[in-house]
């Protein structure tokens, strides 16, 4: 189990690192082909705009992975450990049910992008698919942390 989860781990990151290098690299040719030779190119926006998308879905899990969303750790540091816990598992209750929600309503909202983007002819399905891959990923990782936070409530796992 633990090596399917570094191999998607690298997958994720890869993907970040891909899809952020490359709307950079778009980004920048569209400057210099706009201000410098007067010519700008068409799609560098679009495919930018629809990079960003995917890095926005994919890294709500990376950020519950590395705890790097904002939060609120005042209670947590003030009610103590057993109390800061079982805030920290409905926090992350909430995430779950939150994402299944969005997870439920993605199929029909994916249906219905049924057209080509302007430029590029990209079906949006496919820009589209980002909700699902990034709100499953979001479960994963929140269900992992519960782990984590009920092993330590219950003394098998250092805090």
């Amino acid at each position: 189990m633990k090596k399917i989860a570094r191999v998607l781990h690298k997958v994720e990151e890869s993907l970040l690192i891909v899809f952020f290098s490359t709307m950079c690299i778009m980004l920048t040719m569209q400057i210099l082909f706009r201000y410098v030779f007067n010519a700008p190119i068409s799609f560098t926006e679009e495919l930018s705009r629809y990079l960003q998308i995917w890095i926005t879905f994919i890294g709500i899990g990376f950020g519950i992975r590395y705890n790097a969303h904002i939060s609120l750790t005042l209670f947590k540091e003030k009610m103590g450990d057993k109390v800061g816990n079982i805030l920290s598992l409905i926090c992350y209750l909430l995430i779950i049910i939150v994402s299944v929600l969005i997870l439920i309503a993605s199929p029909d909202f994916l249906r219905q992008q049924n057209k080509n983007s302007s430029v590029m002819q990209i079906p949006m399905e496919l820009v589209y698919g980002s909700i699902p891959v990034g709100f499953i990923s979001c479960i994963m990782y929140t269900i992992s942390k519960m782990v984590r936070v009920i092993l330590c409530m219950i003394g098998k796992e250092k805090a």
